[in-house]
């Protein structure tokens, strides 16, 4: 039987947000939307065209009538039935509590006796036949109901020290929550008064520097008008005696002997005494000598230096050794060096089976508004950070290797696909923003680099080579697209050799070692293998029986071709020519309803489950 969580996912689950119904209507064709989603799905088609002939329902392409097009477009979807069936299911659903069911365990030896005995000598559950020959000797041997009842009452014991003791940790912690922000606040205090006097310093200098350059105006102008004076003088004076010095030259060139010698022509011979040029030569000297000079004074100017100070101080009490180092920790320089990550120099992933779990990374952060849902996850390997994709709290979320602290970065919307570029940079997939953002990844921050507006709604993302991506997505129909980093389709596959669409619902793609594109297609329960060049399909899996596949998702093909598919039941191998090679985890390993994979370098898995979960693997 299908659990709440099973059923909400496969029938009460909208095609179009890949979300829970909120507010289910049902078209004609039976199929039904949430009334947002379908209202914004007719709003991006033409309003004339739906006014007079309809629109194709989103999920079978059958053609819709409006039930009143004369309405105004914006009560359009608001016309169509309400499914109360569905919203009275999920209601319902939300409530439900499945109980488990109890089950005694048979015996090995005696596989027709149940265990019902337990021995605490041998810490083992035991039948009535083991307990008359086996452990006949044995002293301490009760029902197994009692042990249970002993062992819950050992648990419970330590539950209740665990909550008292994570009561106080969660007390702790809100009142470091308080702290911080009451520092913050301080901070932001005291970065004002750093303002204000820096400010009033600046109104300071100002004033100062307009009293210096009006002090230099002044003596510049006392200076320039004597010189002036000056030059207006020796002007007039050059100029009657360069007139005299010409009427003189013409008189030489034209007069008689006798003229020349007449004692009426002496003041015209005058310009040839000597010229007294002393003077000149005297206020230039004078001049030569001024200087101007702009003196500090250094005992004012270097207080600037030391205008305030900036002290964190902790009380006596308190401090350690460790404190002895700054409080302010040093920050490297940002990264700069682009590192591309190339599968093909790798050394080949060595993954073996009966993987073990390692640990489980719970997915809820402070920040968070909702209980997060997962949708895919990468390992950037130099650094060994984790990043996964939070739809429902419309972020990403990255644990460092040392979990010293993790990381969040919220977007402009949901996110779904991840794709490793460079060993610091990852890009994601915002399907219903129709966006590709590009993120930058160190070790104590998480920052968008860039974001492009794409063509169609893409999901899964992966990386084609440093500035190659390809990506699925879109429903009319769905396609696998190559794309530069810039959103620009460079290739595109939607349709096989006989016209019919080659995917259904393309939500998660891989790019082999061999530079072939595997995509899964969730509702055809089946993993296809294209040509990146020419779109040709190399193989596609989707067996019968018990070897089907339920629902896959997630894919990873590491460097030696094998291929890693999930579905709902756990990890499924195949090989680079997509044949059956058998399973890597089962549910019996602690998944529930798995949704994508990644394998680092080192052959750890990771593995997203329970919607919210990260569980890791390490193979024995």
């Amino acid at each position: 039987m299908e659990d709440a969580s099973q059923l909400r996912d496969k029938y009460l689950t909208c095609s179009i947000c890949y979300d829970v119904f909120t507010e289910p209507k049902t078209l004609p064709c039976l199929h039904s939307f949430c009334e947002k989603c379908l209202s914004d799905y007719i709003f991006n088609l033409d309003q004339s065209l739906v006014r007079k002939e309809g629109f194709s329902c989103p999920y079978c392409r059958e053609e819709i009538r409006l039930p009143c097009p004369k309405r105004p477009s914006a009560e359009w979807v608001s016309q169509f039935k309400t499914n109360f069936h569905m919203k009275d299911i999920i209601v319902h659903l939300s409530k439900q509590k499945i109980p488990k069911q109890k089950f005694t365990p048979k015996c090995t030896n005696h596989p027709t006796k149940e265990l019902d005995l337990y021995c605490d000598d041998h810490e083992q559950l035991i039948c009535h036949l083991c307990a008359g020959i086996s452990h006949r000797s044995c002293q301490n041997v009760l029902p197994a109901s009692e042990a249970v009842d002993a062992t819950k009452d050992k648990f419970q014991a330590s539950l209740n020290d665990w909550h008292c003791r994570v009561a106080v940790i969660e007390t702790g912690f809100s009142a470091i929550g308080e702290e911080r922000d009451r520092l913050f606040t301080l901070k932001k205090t005291v970065s004002g008064e750093i303002r204000k006097e820096a400010d009033r310093l600046k109104t300071r200098i100002g004033t100062l520097e307009e009293q210096l350059q009006s002090e230099l105006e002044h003596g510049w102008e006392v200076i320039d008008t004597d010189i002036t004076s000056k030059l207006s003088e020796l002007d007039a004076h050059l100029h009657g005696r360069q007139l005299a010095l010409a009427k003189a030259v013409d008189f030489l060139s034209t007069a008689s002997d006798d003229q020349i010698l007449s004692k009426d022509n002496n003041d015209t011979l005058a310009c040839f005494k000597p010229l007294n040029s002393k003077d000149v030569s005297t206020y230039l000297r004078s001049i030569q000598g001024i200087n101007v000079k702009f003196t500090t004074f250094p005992e004012s100017t270097e207080q600037l230096k030391g205008f305030g100070r900036i002290k964190f101080s902790r009380p006596k009490s308190e401090r350690n050794e460790t404190d002895k180092r700054p409080l302010i920790p040093f920050k490297p320089k940002p990264d700069t060096i682009v590192r591309p990550i190339s599968l093909k120099t790798t050394k080949p992933m060595r993954v073996r089976k009966d993987p073990f779990l390692l640990q489980s990374i719970e997915g809820q952060m402070r920040e968070d508004e909702q209980t997060p849902k997962f949708k895919d996850v990468v390992v950037l390997q130099l650094s060994g950070t984790i990043i996964v994709s939070d739809w429902n709290n419309s972020c990403l979320k990255a644990y460092p290797k040392r979990r010293d602290k993790d990381l969040r970065l919220l977007l402009g919307g949901k996110p779904w696909g991840l794709a490793a570029l460079t060993d610091t940079q990852a890009a994601v997939s915002i399907p219903l923003a129709h966006q590709i953002c590009v993120v930058k990844v160190t070790t104590n921050s998480l920052m968008l680099m860039s974001s492009v507006v794409a063509t169609r709604r893409y999901m899964g993302l992966a990386k084609v080579n440093e500035a190659t991506l390809v990506a699925t997505g879109g429903n009319d129909p769905p396609v696998v697209d190559i794309i530069n980093l810039g959103g620009e389709v460079l290739r595109s596959f939607s349709l096989d050799s006989s016209g019919s669409p080659l995917l259904t619902s393309p939500e998660y793609v891989s790019f082999s070692a061999s530079n072939d594109i595997i995509v899964s297609d969730k509702m055809n329960g089946s993993v296809i293998s294209l040509n990146p060049k020419t779109g040709e399909i190399n193989f596609c899996f989707q067996p019968d029986g018990h070897l089907s596949l339920q629902e896959p998702r997630g894919l990873f093909c590491h460097t030696g071709g094998m291929i890693y598919v999930v579905e709902k039941r756990g990890v499924v191998v195949l090989s680079p020519d997509g044949v059956f090679q058998g399973t890597l985890l089962k549910q019996k390993s602690g998944l529930q309803d798995p949704v994508s994979i990644f394998f680092d370098d080192s052959g750890t898995i990771y593995v997203i489950h329970k919607e919210s979960e990260l569980a890791i693997f390490k193979s024995k």
